[in-house]
């Protein structure tokens, strides 16, 4: 058993959109940084990206083949637990990308 086994489908999914994300920002730039939409249900996943153009056809390749190149090293999933000023301090606003969250949310996983 791999250690990605170790997840409900839905962590692991959500695990492999931030790949894709990754991935999706590192052939299309900064620009693409930011996040429209997400949806997550059991092995499916979408990934909306804010971008300025629909990528080409080769720009799409090369993403799927970086992301996948990732998924294949089977990285360990790594959940940080801290207080929300020091995960705002240490990352920034990229962890919220264009979904806030709410005053009431203590704590950033």
């Amino acid at each position: 058993m791999s250690c990605i086994d170790e997840y409900p489908e839905e962590v692991r999914t959500h695990t492999a959109l931030h790949i894709l994300k990754g991935a999706v920002v590192k052939v299309l730039g900064e620009e693409a940084m930011w996040t429209a939409s997400t949806y997550v249900k059991g092995k499916h996943g979408r990934l909306t990206v804010k971008y300025n153009r629909k990528p080409s056809p080769e720009e799409i390749k090369a993403i799927e083949e970086l992301a996948n190149k990732k998924i294949e090293e089977g990285l360990r999933i790594e959940v940080k637990v801290m207080p929300r000023e020091e995960a705002e301090k240490t990352y920034g606003n990229i962890i919220y990308d264009l979904f806030p969250v709410p005053s009431e949310v203590k704590h950033s996983t």
